[in-house]
């Protein structure tokens, strides 16, 4: 029973797993509005009525591919900058943001879902979790580099500091289609003046 019962559970598993691969593949190809739950289960191999019953709608499935984006996100940002031994918090901040900006050009689904404007509430709902976790992730990164001054609710200042650079990359997104230089450029100018209300221009 307990086999019958993990295999199927398994087997459950590796069609969500299939559904979420083929997802991100469909926004590759094209806009998020015009795919449908049916486009999905034809990609994924599986019968329309059997999507339904992991996801009513095409909402929820684009839902549960957000904490899969902050995971990611936040083990590139692991690799790429997580061994850095940066001269300033400003330096550091510049090469988070870089970072996050290459990680989004490789991945077109992503950008699109988060940065496109497009994403209904449900969705940003779902990122706006994602971005507490990497908020965590860029605050222990901040503090394995450097002496933070004691602030109030500090997990929430590094939250919205998450949030203007998100704001300021779909900005650009949303005005040239993709993410640009100047862009970037912009969403760290952001980041380091909102930061700047809270840390000093010299951390040790």
């Amino acid at each position: 029973m307990a086999k019958a019962t993990n295999a199927r559970r398994e087997k459950g598993n590796e069609r969500r797993r299939r559904v979420l691969s083929v997802t991100k593949d469909l926004l590759v190809e094209r806009p998020l509005e015009a795919i449908s739950l049916a486009d999905i289960a034809h990609a994924a191999n599986i019968p329309v009525s059997s999507l339904y019953h992991f996801y009513p709608n095409v909402l929820s499935v684009y839902s549960e591919l957000m904490p899969g984006f902050s995971d990611e996100l936040g083990e590139y940002l692991l690799k790429s900058i997580g061994h850095l031994k940066p001269e300033s918090w400003q330096t550091l901040v510049d090469e988070g943001i870089e970072n996050c900006a290459e990680f989004y050009r490789a991945n077109p689904a992503y950008q699109q879902l988060i940065l496109s404007g497009k994403a209904p509430a449900q969705v940003k709902s779902a990122d706006r979790e994602g971005d507490a976790r990497l908020a965590q992730v860029f605050l222990l990164f901040m503090r394995q580099s450097f002496n933070l001054p004691n602030i109030p609710e500090i997990d929430t200042v590094f939250f919205n500091a998450i949030e203007v650079v998100d704001l300021f990359l779909s900005l650009d997104v949303m005005k040239n289609g993709l993410i640009t230089a100047s862009g970037v450029e912009e969403a760290k100018r952001a980041c380091k003046s909102y930061l700047r209300t809270y840390l000093p221009d010299v951390l040790y």
